[in-house]
């Protein structure tokens, strides 16, 4: 089957000569998730709840891979925005790959584990379109013990 080259019609998009409605702008959501755990009360992480599936499929390949520091310095670079995290000497740590890099290693997976599981509460349905079965949960890391939780908006 051959398609026909999409562009995009006055009105928006084109489908193989169906108009589509206008586009729409695909803005980051972000979450603040809530860190719990000894000595950890009170700190916060603010990440992006909705990356691009490139960005997550990096995440995901340098988990399987065991790219731990790539991994944290990936997570850093592109899926945090901020949080109220300081080191011993009440110095900011950069919300940053670096600042990943500053952190116990414990806590680091722990944030990056609830990023992913934050995935998996995303509630908008997709249709009923079909799939290969694999879910989010197949997809998601190893278990590594949550520390955290979401917090609502």
């Amino acid at each position: 089957m051959t398609r026909k080259p999409r562009g995009p019609s006055k009105n928006g998009a084109s489908d193989g000569g169906r108009t589509l409605k206008p586009p729409i702008r695909i803005i980051a959501k972000t979450t603040v998730m809530a860190l719990t755990g000894e000595g950890l009360e009170g700190g916060e992480v603010e990440v992006v709840a909705d990356a691009s599936m490139a960005t997550f499929l990096e995440l995901k390949r340098l988990v399987t891979e065991e790219q731990g520091e790539l991994l944290g310095r990936t997570f850093g670079n592109r899926i945090l925005v901020g949080w109220n995290l300081v080191d011993e000497d009440d110095k900011p740590l950069p919300p940053t790959g670096d600042g990943m890099d500053e952190l116990p290693a414990s806590m680091a997976l722990s944030i990056v584990t609830d990023w992913f599981e934050t995935l998996e509460t995303v509630s908008a349905p997709l249709g009923d379109a079909s799939s290969d079965g694999e879910t989010l949960e197949e997809l998601s890391i190893v278990e590594l013990g949550s520390r955290s939780q979401s917090l609502p908006n």
